[in-house]
């Protein structure tokens, strides 16, 4: 595992001075990677479900009101779905190593960051993971309202759990 981390030396912060913490498997980080697991595997049902239905031309952009306005090949969900697995293992197992993601507003310094940066990057996976799946099913639907309300409420939340854990992280910081 570390091996695969080491490629993304290149993300690497001025936190990752802390040499002695190390985060490990838990309860909290098997369950959130088993939800992660599901989510993808619901996404990859929908994905080939919606690629044996849909037509040969689909929505596949749309504007800031949900209005498509370009249209592609149906075999652009099964690449979204790709997208999204590989978007939700890399976040996870990044989550490791939360350094290598996470640009905090101030240095981590003691374990208590370490794991609230590490939840905060689990959250975003999942909450990726449901946008990519909401996104597959807009494709399809696009007239639908569904889609487009999620995809509203999913964005707002990656933004308010990336602060909230910023202020959690930076309070939790030793003095």
């Amino acid at each position: 595992m570390m091996r695969f981390i080491r490629i993304f030396r290149f993300f690497k912060s001025d936190c990752d001075k802390v040499e002695h913490i190390r985060l490990g498997r838990t309860v909290e980080s098997t369950v959130f990677e088993v939800v992660a697991f599901a989510i993808i595997i619901a996404t990859w049902i929908l994905a080939i479900w919606m690629y044996r239905h849909a037509p040969e031309s689909i929505p596949t952009h749309f504007d800031l009101q949900g209005n498509p306005n370009n249209e592609g090949s149906r075999l652009v969900i099964l690449i979204m779905a790709g997208v999204s697995t590989i978007l939700t293992a890399l976040l996870m197992a990044c989550a490791y190593v939360p350094t290598y993601v996470v640009n905090p507003p101030s240095k981590l310094e003691n374990f208590r960051q370490y794991v609230l940066a590490s939840r905060m990057v689990r959250i975003i996976a999942l909450l990726m993971a449901l946008l990519f799946m909401s996104v597959i099913f807009m494709m399809c639907y696009p007239e639908s309202p569904v889609p487009k309300y999620l995809l509203i409420s999913l964005t707002a939340m990656n933004v308010v759990v990336a602060i909230v854990f910023a202020i959690m992280i930076k309070m939790a910081r030793t003095r």
